[in-house]
């Protein structure tokens, strides 16, 4: 969990965007990208990437429900580690068994090894249903920042637990 673990600690408050509208899933992860960009995360050929990779493998990014996570590889753009948190007014379709989406989540690593780490630690915190409900209703951006950091607590809690 440590590279997600320093991100959130780390978390800058423009990084998180909540009650936004998007008309569809692409303009959902161009608003995602351009919060990467603006922190100067990504350039902005990473977002393109984003939308055609999506477009390309589908609705890939929705990795569970109401939850996506578009991502481009590193080599389309991604400048330095970063993460970008979208919290949708009214929830999108990606054509996916999970939609409608209610929380976008956009990531950028520079390197393969921390592109594929960052999407474990983040798939790990995820898989749990308390977190996705807190950031679907999560209402400000440090309520977003609380709802990981406690999941983060508590993905370590119980995996370092001896028994």
């Amino acid at each position: 969990m440590n590279i997600l673990k320093k991100l959130i600690a780390n978390m800058d408050i423009n990084a998180i965007a909540v009650n936004v509208e998007a008309k569809n899933w692409v303009e959902a992860v161009k608003i995602a990208g351009e919060i990467l960009y603006n922190l100067g995360r990504v350039s902005q050929e990473y977002i393109e990437g984003m939308i055609k990779t999506t477009k390309r493998l589908g609705p890939y990014a929705v990795i569970a429900p109401g939850v996506a996570l578009p991502h481009a590889r590193p080599e389309n753009g991604a400048l330095e580690l970063g993460m970008s948190i979208v919290v949708l007014r009214t929830p999108i379709d990606f054509d996916s068994p999970n939609d409608p989406v209610k929380v976008v989540i956009a990531f950028s690593a520079p390197t393969k090894s921390e592109h594929l780490e960052l999407l474990k630690e983040i798939g790990k915190l995820l898989s749990t249903t308390v977190l996705q409900k807190k950031l679907k209703h999560a209402k400000t951006p440090n309520d977003v920042i609380s709802a990981f950091k406690e999941a983060i607590v508590n993905y370590e809690v119980i995996n370092n637990a001896d028994y």
